[in-house]
């Protein structure tokens, strides 16, 4: 999605969740931060296709990797704001969602800096495996947090609806979610992109 309907998007889906926040209903609140965290990992996944497909470079793919990261991270840190300033109270509310536009922010920037070296035809190996290392932490962390937010009983609280940081809970869980899948379909690109190159890069006679 380009920029306008990204903002569309995450208006919409913003305005369901604060309304099902406020009717105090956990299980549509969680469809609907779950349906919306999850279009944004399917969007990353038929993009990181559709480059790929064109013959697009591994910055590229990077780029379009962190972007939707950044967007999956800046709808739970708006959920938060909103719901948690509004609706809901909830006294760690603020530092979790600037927490997470700070992350957003980062992925962004990371973003940008991938498509400056996409558009220069530029592989910067060394951002690249930063970049691939981040990727695999957050991925892990993802789902140790899915897992952690299941075993404290956070997960039924958020559909149940029966504590006052409810709302966070199903936010966390389903971004979690998103992230981790974003993060490992873009390390599958990544290696397979990256072991392309490198048998293209082999000259006949030396492997």
């Amino acid at each position: 999605m380009g920029p306008m309907a990204t903002s569309l998007f995450l208006a919409i889906s913003l305005a369901g969740v604060v309304l099902a926040a406020g009717a105090g209903s956990g299980p549509i609140h969680a469809a609907v931060i779950a349906a919306a965290s999850l279009v944004f990992a399917i969007l990353a996944v038929l993009d990181q296709r559709r480059l790929t497909a064109a013959g697009a470079g591994r910055a590229a793919v990077a780029a379009s990797s962190a972007r939707h990261v950044a967007y999956v991270w800046i709808l739970g840190a708006m959920s938060v704001i909103l719901t948690y300033n509004f609706i809901l109270q909830w006294r760690e509310w603020l530092a979790f969602g600037l927490g997470m536009i700070v992350i957003a922010g980062l992925c962004l920037l990371l973003a940008s800096l991938f498509d400056s070296d996409a558009k220069a035809g530029k592989t910067d190996e060394a951002m690249l495996g930063l970049t691939r290392t981040l990727t695999i932490i957050q991925t892990i962390g993802m789902i140790i947090a899915m897992v952690g937010l299941v075993i404290d009983g956070k997960f039924a609280i958020g559909l149940a609806a029966s504590r006052s940081d409810w709302a966070a809970n199903n936010t966390f869980f389903f971004g979690a979610l998103a992230v981790a899948i974003i993060g490992a379909y873009g390390l599958m690109t990544e290696n397979r992109l990256r072991r392309a190159t490198q048998s293209t890069n082999i000259t006949p006679g030396t492997a």
